[in-house]
């Protein structure tokens, strides 16, 4: 599914209560690290676009995405597991909610370890 093109975000609302996961939008500085704020503040002198402008520019993000119950390890996909009961409990391939946060848990964990192996 493709991600927002308006990076304005008036189009779009979000899937949980904005306040409950961002507990300040307008500031984009979310670090506490004297020297990534003077490098934050650097970047926005000098229009250098930071993880930090790209994070807020991607909200809100999808209710789905957000709990780990999207599945996109297979072409039949992606699944969003909907309820807990009926077939919307299940991915195409009968994977439920658990089978699927546990996969992407690991895939994030196996391509973490192997970025970081040399």
């Amino acid at each position: 599914m493709p991600r927002f093109s308006d990076t304005s975000l008036q189009n779009s609302k979000p899937s949980l209560d904005r306040k409950s996961r961002i507990k300040d939008p307008k500031n984009i500085k979310r670090t506490i690290d004297p020297a990534a704020l003077e490098m934050l503040d650097y970047t926005t002198e000098n229009n250098i676009i930071t993880a930090f402008d790209r994070w807020s520019a991607q909200q809100p993000q999808c209710a789905f995405g957000y709990q780990g119950i999207c599945c996109r390890i297979c072409f039949a996909g992606p699944c969003r597991i909907k309820g807990l009961e009926g077939p919307g409990s299940m991915g195409i391939c009968g994977a439920r909610d658990y089978t699927i946060v546990a996969r992407n848990a690991i895939r994030m964990m196996a391509g973490g370890a192997s970025a970081h192996s040399d």
